[in-house]
């Protein structure tokens, strides 16, 4: 029902989505697409710079060390998963998947930890968004329609 309502959202609210974020229990990883496949989606670079930063942001924050990239080379492959239907179909460039907490924790990371994990999210979320604002502004300054025409 929840993957549903989160559809219907991305695919009917006339939004610009530019950034898809899931967060998971456990592993210190950030995935992007694509899961399915051991093949690198064309946006292969963005997604890894933006995954780099917030693991740097991460590691800043709380000394903890996040691994990056694509499932297949990081977990394992896994089908129809949300970050790649929201890449790939709904077409939002930035697309992450955030496992939280090391594998000690399993599925049930500590009470006691929890606001340390937030702040960790937070900042690796302000990272990304800096991140994607710096892209921005790089490509607007290289687009075509802001060189001068002879």
């Amino acid at each position: 029902m929840a993957s549903l309502k989160l559809l219907d959202v991305i695919t009917n609210s006339g939004a610009p989505f530019k950034v898809y974020l899931t967060f998971h229990s456990y592993g210190q990883v950030i995935i992007f697409p694509y899961a399915f496949s051991n093949k690198l989606c064309p946006d292969y670079m963005n997604l890894l710079g933006g995954a780099t930063v917030m693991s740097k942001a991460i590691y800043q924050c709380s000394g903890r060390i996040y691994k990056v990239g694509i499932s297949t080379d990081i977990m394992y492959y896994a089908a129809g998963t949300s970050t790649d239907w929201s890449h790939g179909v709904a077409r939002i460039p930035y697309c992450y998947l955030i496992e939280l907490g090391p594998k000690r924790h399993k599925f049930c990371l500590p009470e006691i930890e929890i606001y340390d994990y937030c702040q960790e999210v937070l900042a690796a979320i302000k990272a990304l968004m800096e991140y994607i604002d710096e892209m921005s502004l790089k490509s607007n300054l290289h687009s075509e329609e802001n060189y001068c025409k002879i």
